[in-house]
């Protein structure tokens, strides 16, 4: 099969035991159309989470390939989950597709996150989504965590460079939208997200969030 994919895992320390977890288990699944790309920054001051995601857009775009971000807090364990982000992105016609987030103990984290006008944002985590939205397990989201997120037909988005860690994941979603074209969400396809272990290490955290 003809390699369509690159998948991105961006890590401070590829060594530490939360990150072994998430690529081995990365690892376990059919990789058949993916190649995978880890990203060890050794926790330097200076590397650019917005700046790497714009290069790797850059890069899937030379290479005529779709693009998958990763975070190295993720563990992935239904094999054929790379498959069912591209059904889902083909039902409903989706450049950017992601799927349900747990906790380790299976209660959802994220299904989404809304936008306010005034810029801030609302995880999305036991919302109940209008079954006519709903087709094939699958439904529209407004944006979505980069956790773990296809992106298809790269040339169209651009990461601002402007953000310093967080939020540049929902920017994208919005430049989708207001392009006309559509974000989803597959409501079945369930990958583990230990969210904020990375950033609750960091004594920089809410200043960088901020």
């Amino acid at each position: 099969m003809k390699k369509d994919t690159l998948l991105a895992l961006c890590s401070p320390d590829i060594n530490r035991r939360i990150a072994r977890m998430a690529i081995n288990s990365i690892k376990t699944t059919n990789l058949d159309r993916a190649e995978l790309m880890v990203i060890d920054n050794a926790y330097d001051k200076t590397f650019s989470h917005p700046v790497t995601m714009n290069k790797l857009l850059g890069l899937a775009r030379k290479r005529g390939m779709n693009l998958v971000f990763l975070d190295d807090d993720v563990e992935i364990y239904q094999s054929d989950w790379l498959d069912r982000l591209y059904q889902v992105a083909e039902d409903l016609d989706a450049d950017i597709v992601s799927c349900a987030q747990t906790y380790p103990n299976g209660h959802i984290n994220s299904i989404g996150e809304i936008v306010y006008p005034d810029g801030t944002n609302e995880i999305m985590e036991d919302y109940i989504h209008d079954p006519q939205w709903v087709i094939n397990q699958a439904t529209y989201t407004p944006t979505l965590c980069s956790a773990l997120k296809l992106v298809r037909n790269c040339h169209r988005y651009h990461i601002d460079t402007n953000y310093k860690k967080y939020k540049q994941d929902m920017d994208i979603c919005m430049q989708a939208w207001q392009q006309g074209q559509k974000v989803a969400l597959a409501l079945d396809l369930k990958i583990i997200h230990n969210r904020g272990f990375t950033g609750g290490t960091n004594p920089n955290f809410q200043s960088t969030l901020s």
